[in-house]
């Protein structure tokens, strides 16, 4: 019988004539009235799966309102399964993961109140035994420990914490809520990271023991909601899959944060905050294609235009590449060529091919190829295509976007046709799509088979695609809104997959005159097909190129058009196309095995946007031309460093490469599907990822002998800090005068010398390998590396081949190389723009104009070919303009001005009276290391050796003690060793701090 109220019951819209009683009928029919979700148990003639033991016809009215009915059809109209649970005895809470989840269930599930907790800001649903709560994404994460602790860090058990604390409240909701139920319903999204979210919760606040279940949600549309709330499955069956998840946690949490602390302390590396197992190989990936970019030689080539006009009439062009010819013993003048073919040469038509081809419409979205679409048409960035996904998808326009397939399953056909043909009878002449176009694709449905209804390519979730609701929004709506946009891309995919192909005809012409060929490819839309949905229509036959058989005479109608261009190197990735590199990172793997844990690239459809994003945050990635969105990224210094590092020194190149992300998916996957074994599986993984972080550790860890952290960077690059402490004491002062903050690469050891508790005395003598001090590289070692396209410090050099290394970088004596002498081509020297130091920018004449002093200051420099060698090769030769501006402008005496240093901007006299320490420094560098090397300060030695007769204001105590902006320690001063053959007491090595170098030993 049918019940007067509600007609259609469950997924089969009917309900069955059960051979029952007419009371017991009744009473089903009535109880569905009462109940809007069901629950229920597996009834026949005998019920067995309940476990009542008895048959439907003899429960009475108190037992049957005990239970919830869907009743699901056999062939022969007997209920064959109604899927049953007790529920006024047991009540469930459902554990959303946002809090919209939680009001779309229950507003599918209807008859819910919406009640406030006890703060009265967050809000929980309440009906006859069902309880609605809400999380927020990850409430609970692995907490995180000091980052000084000693290596390898394993915590036993992993902790966990609330990220951040405003979550709290959040968490006291669902244990008050918690204490109320029977069963834990897991709500959240359907897949690896949403068991994960739910297990977290009930661990941290000790529900383990709660019986769970699983809800499994592949769409939010309510007839999916009902549906999957009458299919929960026991939370048992996913064990495999959450020990998988928490796997996945733990491991990259213990390589992530072992690496890190390892790479920073041994290479003092800024920014290696970004060292994991998915971050480091993308990171990877980018430098290679830097360097293959800074490698590039750029060939020449032309590119020759010739039109032509067959017999007929028809009109076309040809295009000849001097590409093709390379390696020709008697290259072609083509300039010559081209004065010498008048209008009307005769050519010949040597081959014409007339192809026809088919284009299937595209898959539809998954996650990856929904933002690259978004970045290529509307300039998105991944992150904000799938913000405005998820804003969709919660507003039950479209379905889950974290989605990794682009499939659906083979029993959405039937629904999928019935969406299309009810959008098709409601449009409007206004509509997005015509009416036709959505019947056309409706009668398509049943004919695309595999290419879309594919359950063997269904993951957790299927493809992306509109519900009803949200296909009707997009027909009756203008793409006004990024949120429309995004969503006109899915719908608009989602129409087309179910078109016929597309037919195009490919023209491919060869036309030879006195032997030289010329290539001619055109291809012509003939039936638009699935185009259709993007407005596409067939050209008129008039425009296309018509078929001309082999021998046809041809003339040249124009002169020839001669493009003169250079081979590109490799693109450097955009945000879209990095997306793409780590999808497909399997290709570059040559493991066939590895190239299967591969199949879903590096990282998940969700997080790759992430990891981009934090590539960019912690500056290992930066845009090249600013716009983050559309521009290209390349690398920075630093990250090129770590990846040599990972790569050389180290020789941890798992890390750097996609390899290891292959291994662990085969890991995880055998995890996750292995219902029997996955403890053991669990066991070998867990062992597997100790023995990896201890490689790390090891690998990372300072020299082996004596266990001290080792000097990346300067002429002491490879010594110890304590082997630098004992023998090089003029260099551990010169670390020393620098101000915190300015050390650079040099870091480490000035912490380690200021630990050392020794004092080094004032700074005598010239010292090594001194840092920039000036523009933009101020404070940094001459022997950093720089990323090569910075031209104001030298052309790029590459490493010794026999290291390995092709990092671009530049030394004190390659910034003698400077890039401006190519900017002096083709423009007079005065409008040449000067890019160094404090007048980048400027052009040589006003320089000249406005600072003679510092115009000075070049000429008395010693000549090069340095970045200051086209400035001073200028000022040379207007050696007459120079001087009458000096003249002129220059201020006489100790009225002049520093240039440079604390005191830029004050006189000589100023300095002279109110720092005459500072002024015995600046005349010990002209007494110790010669005039050339007081560089812009040499018209102050000038003046102060004018002056030097009044020994008064000269007479004081070494000036370096002053110079140091770091407090030492009051000590020894006099103990410290002195240069020219007086050396004092030996310095001791001293242990270095346990913050800068590793243990030797670790725990097993």
């Amino acid at each position: 019988m049918r019940c007067a109220a509600h007609p259609q019951l469950g997924p089969t819209g009917h309900l069955a004539t059960l051979r029952l009683s007419a009371t017991s009928a009744d009473a089903l029919a009535a109880l569905h009235c009462r109940r809007r979700h069901w629950d229920g148990c597996e009834i026949n003639s005998k019920s067995t799966r309940s476990g009542w033991g008895r048959s439907w016809r003899k429960l009475n009215g108190r037992q049957a309102r005990r239970f919830y009915a869907l009743v699901v059809l056999a062939g022969t109209g007997v209920a064959k399964r109604i899927a049953a649970r007790p529920s006024s005895s047991q009540t469930r809470l459902v554990i959303a993961e946002k809090p919209m989840v939680m009001r779309m269930i229950a507003e599918a599930v209807g008859g819910l109140k919406q009640r406030p907790d006890k703060t009265g800001k967050l809000q929980y649903f309440e009906g006859d035994g069902l309880l609605l709560a809400a999380a927020s994404g990850h409430l609970v994460n692995l907490q995180q420990v000091d980052w000084n602790s000693p290596l390898p860090i394993f915590p036993s058990p992993f902790k966990l914490e609330v990220s951040p604390a405003s979550h709290l409240p959040k968490l006291n909701l669902i244990r008050e809520l918690a204490s109320r139920a029977d069963i834990l319903v897991n709500g959240c999204d359907a897949g690896r990271e949403g068991e994960l979210i739910f297990r977290r919760i009930i661990e941290f606040l000790g529900l383990e023991s709660k019986p769970s279940e699983r809800l499994w949600l592949q769409s939010l549309t309510p007839d999916a909601i009902r549906n999957a709330m009458q299919s929960c499955r026991p939370g048992s069956e996913f064990e495999p899959l959450a020990a998988a998840a928490r796997l996945r946690q733990e491991s990259d949490w213990l390589v992530g944060i072992n690496a890190t602390v390892a790479l920073r302390r041994r290479s003092h590396i800024p920014n290696t905050t970004s060292t994991g197992r998915v971050q480091t190989p993308t990171l990877s990936m980018v430098t290679d294609r830097e360097k293959h970019i800074l490698k590039f030689k750029p060939e020449p080539y032309l590119l020759v235009h010739a039109a032509f006009s067959a017999a007929p009439g028809q009109k076309y062009e040809g295009t000849h590449s001097t590409l093709e010819q390379s390696g020709s013993l008697a290259p072609v003048n083509w300039e010559q060529l081209a004065d010498t073919w008048e209008i009307g040469v005769v050519g010949k038509i040597v081959k014409d091919a007339h192809v026809d081809t088919t284009e299937n419409p595209k898959p539809l979205h998954d996650l990856a190829e929904l933002q690259r679409e978004c970045s290529q048409r509307f300039k998105l960035i991944p992150q904000q295509t799938l913000g405005e996904a998820q804003k969709l998808y919660e507003s039950g326009l479209v379905t889950y976007p974290r989605t990794d397939s682009r499939h659906l399953p083979k029993d959405y056909v039937k629904q999928v046709k019935d969406m299309l043909l009810a959008s098709s009878a409601t449009v409007g002449a206004a509509s997005a799509l015509p009416a036709s176009l959505l019947q056309k694709a409706a009668d398509g449905v049943s004919q695309v088979g595999t290419r879309v209804f594919n359950d063997s390519k269904v993951s957790d979730h299927f493809a992306i695609h509109p519900t009803e609701k949200g296909l009707a929004t997009f027909l009756s709506s203008k793409e006004s809104s990024v949120s429309q946009k995004v969503l006109g891309c899915i719908a608009r995919r989602f129409v087309a997959a179910f078109l016929p192909a597309s037919r195009f005809r490919t023209v491919r012409r060869t036309t030879s005159v006195d032997d030289h060929l010329f290539t001619t490819t055109m291809k012509d839309l003939v039936e638009p097909g699935y185009l259709e949905v993007e407005g596409k229509k067939a050209p008129s036959q008039t425009k296309a190129l018509k078929a001309l058989p082999a021998g046809t005479k041809v003339s040249l109608c124009k002169k020839l058009r001669i493009e003169r261009l250079e081979t590109q190197p490799p693109t450097r990735f955009t945000q879209a196309t990095l997306l793409t590199a780590m999808e497909h990172c399997g290709r570059i793997v040559k493991d066939a095995e590895l190239k299967r844990g591969l199949d879903t690239g590096l990282g998940t459809a969700a997080t790759r946007g992430q990891i981009i994003e934090k590539l960019l945050t912690s500056k290992l990635l930066v845009p090249v031309d600013g716009k983050t969105a559309s521009g290209f990224l390349k690398p920075t210094a630093q990250a090129i460093q770590l990846v040599d590092l990972l790569r050389g020194d180290l020789d941890l190149q798992e890390l750097a490469s996609p390899e290891l992300t292959g291994r662990w998916e085969l890991d995880l996957r055998g995890i996750e599907t292995s219902k029997k074994k996955h403890q053991s599986l669990h066991s070998a993984f867990e062992t597997s990822i100790r023995a990896f972080v201890l490689k790390i550790v090891e690998r990372a860890q300072n020299c082996s002998p004596c266990g001290s952290a080792l000097c990346r960077f300067g002429k002491h690059k490879g010594k110890t800090f304590e082997e630098i402490l004992a023998n090089e004491p003029d260099y551990c002062r010169w670390i020393l005068s620098l101000a915190p903050g300015e050390a650079g690469p040099l870091e480490g050891i000035q912490v380690f010398l200021l630990e050392s508790q020794k004092e080094f005395g004032a700074v005598e003598g010239p010292q090594a390998k001194p840092p920039f001090k000036s523009g933009k590289r101020r404070g940094q070692t001459h022997d950093i590396k720089v990323v090569a396209d910075d031209p104001d410090y030298g052309v790029p050099q590459s490493g010794p081949e026999a290291s390995g290394s092709v990092v671009p970088h530049v030394t004190k004596r390659q910034t003698q190389k400077g890039a401006l002498a190519s900017k002096l081509a083709g423009k007079p020297p005065q409008a040449v723009t000067f890019s160094f130091g404090k007048h980048r920018g400027r052009t040589f004449k006003d320089v000249l104009s406005d600072d003679p002093e510092y115009c000075e200051w070049v000429l008395e420099s010693t000549p090069g070919d340095g970045p200051l060698a086209d400035l001073q090769a200028f000022l040379l030769e207007k050696k007459e303009l120079y001087s009458a501006a000096l003249a002129a402008q220059k201020p006489q005496g100790g009225n002049a001005k520093l240039q440079c240093g604390k005191y830029r901007g004050k006189t000589f006299q100023n300095v002279l009276v109110d720092d005459p320490k500072y002024c015995e420094w600046v005349l010990g560098l002209k007494s110790q290391d010669g005039v050339e090397e007081g560089g812009r300060l040499a018209g102050f030695q000038t003046f102060l050796s004018e002056r030097k007769a009044d020994p008064q204001s000269l007479d004081a105590q070494p000036i370096g003690q002053v110079r140091s902006k770091i407090k030492k320690c009051p000590a020894l001063a006099a103990d410290a060793p002195k240069k020219n053959g007086q050396v004092g007491p030996k310095i001791a090595p001293r242990t270095p701090p346990s913050s800068l170098c590793l243990p030797k030993t670790f725990p097993a």
